[in-house]
């Protein structure tokens, strides 16, 4: 009897979801994302996702974070509302309690009315209650033995072995009023460091998503004119000190100062504290930070946070107050016979902005006998190198090409929206050669030298 076989075949039904497009994102105040900003501009947290924005109500809650991997700035927030705006497009700007879009500040200055209180902090944000954290990380040579604030020893070994060490700075080693409990007053960004951002929806796990921001970076320029410099040549021989620095233009509205550094015959001389613990070269002043009253060192380094700080008084002339130009300031220890009047001599000056958005800055000294008698300095013999530097008031990098700039300005004062791409606090220069006696040479920072005849 022959027998049939029946194949049963099943089917089977596949039925899959929707891909739910969940995109957050940086964002200029129209909500364009963007990849780039200058330091001292604004940005705005979106998150595209038009299949939420089909379903009312149109707001959901989430959880982010906004951070700097180098200087540890971050921003960190659980339950924050964002808001459908307009209704029904699908994207979604982080709010506050009264439905206003949340802007984030990358960068600001201390202060904008005293020069020596004008180093770079976090920013501030629309919003009273979201605040930078933290951003007070820096880097250092692990064999160097100080803590490292302040300085409380010496060499302890050579850095043959490149270990860094990282570790935070010293809140309330400035000299002016800074609350050391606020991070955000003593907190920094650097310019080519990468700001990340991830979102995380609260009503469903699966709906998270990151992105990227580059903070700009340009190259800075120091240059002295004229390159060789003569007594009672009149004002053609006029001192000029002139330094090209985009980052330091944070708000176009306002004039910025930046500090430079001068040092005459910089090396060539032992102090007359002795040979252990002087300061006769550029790389010296940034360990040590200048010398006391006394012709001791400081030993506390120069860095962002106090690189705009006149932290001496001294009477330069004699006159029995420091009330003086260049009586408060940054000193160096001179042998004496160089000097007018007492042992020590200014190193510290501010340049200031040519006009509100130019981001040049230039300082006058004058005649060369005017520079000699800022200097606190008798009579330059011929021959007499003097060296000026530029550090940038954080660090020195370079850069690919800026983005697009606009003549709007947003201001930490202001409270009106204003596009990402303002000029502003931008990033740190990059290195440029040196210049002495027809030669260039790499240095790590920005450096003119201008020769007496």
């Amino acid at each position: 009897m022959l027998k049939r076989c029946v194949l049963f075949i099943p089917l089977l039904a596949i039925v899959a979801l929707a891909t739910q497009a969940f995109d957050a994102y940086f964002a200029d105040s129209q909500g364009n994302k963007i990849t780039q900003i200058w330091e001292g501009r604004r940005f705005w947290v979106v998150v595209d996702d038009r299949e939420q924005g089909a379903c009312p109500p149109g707001e959901f809650t989430a959880d982010l974070v906004i951070f700097d991997f180098k200087t540890g700035a971050y921003i960190e927030e659980e339950g924050v509302t964002f808001k459908e705006i307009p209704n029904q497009s699908g994207i979604y700007y982080w709010v506050d309690d009264n439905g206003n879009k949340i802007w984030i500040q990358v960068g600001d200055r201390y202060s904008w009315t005293a020069v020596n209180n004008m180093e770079h902090i976090l920013g501030t944000t629309s919003a009273p209650t979201v605040t930078w954290e933290d951003g007070v990380w820096t880097y250092v040579d692990e064999d160097v033995e100080y803590s490292p604030w302040p300085l409380v020893g010496f060499f302890v070994d050579f850095p043959q072995r490149r270990l860094t060490w990282r570790g935070p700075s010293c809140l309330g080693c400035a000299t002016n009023d800074r609350d050391p409990g606020a991070e955000w007053q003593w907190g920094r960004f650097e310019n080519m460091d990468t700001l990340v951002l991830i979102v995380a929806a609260e009503h469903d796990e699966r709906l998270i998503d990151q992105d990227q921001l580059k903070i700009v970076d340009t190259t800075s320029t120091i240059s002295v004119e004229p390159g060789i410099l003569e007594y009672g040549c009149g004002v053609m021989c006029n001192v000029r000190v002139t330094i090209v620095d985009e980052d330091e233009n944070l708000d176009p509205t306002e004039i910025d100062y930046v500090p430079f550094f001068v040092i005459v015959n910089p090396g060539s001389w032992n102090p007359e504290s002795g040979q252990t613990d002087s300061i006769t070269t550029f790389c010296d002043l940034k360990m040590l930070g200048g010398v006391n009253a006394d012709g001791d060192p400081l030993e506390e380094p120069i860095r962002w946070y106090n690189i705009y700080d006149q932290p001496v008084a001294y009477d330069v002339n004699n006159d029995g107050d420091t009330d003086d130009p260049g009586e408060n300031s940054r000193f160096i220890d001179y042998p004496d016979t160089w000097l007018d009047n007492g042992t020590i001599a200014p190193v510290l000056f501010y340049a200031w902005e040519t006009a509100p958005d130019s981001g040049v800055f230039v300082y006058d000294f004058g005649l060369l006998e005017d520079l000699q008698e800022a200097l606190g300095f008798n009579r330059f013999p011929a021959g007499t190198t003097i060296a000026f530097y530029y550090l940038t008031p954080t660090t020195s990098t370079t850069s690919p090409s800026p983005p697009p700039r606009s003549t709007s300005a947003p201001g930490p004062r202001s409270t009106s929206p204003t596009p990402w791409a303002t000029p502003s606090m931008r990033s740190r220069s990059a290195p440029t050669p040196a210049f002495t006696s027809g030669s260039t040479t790499p240095t790590p920072t920005s450096r003119r030298a201008a020769r007496t005849r």
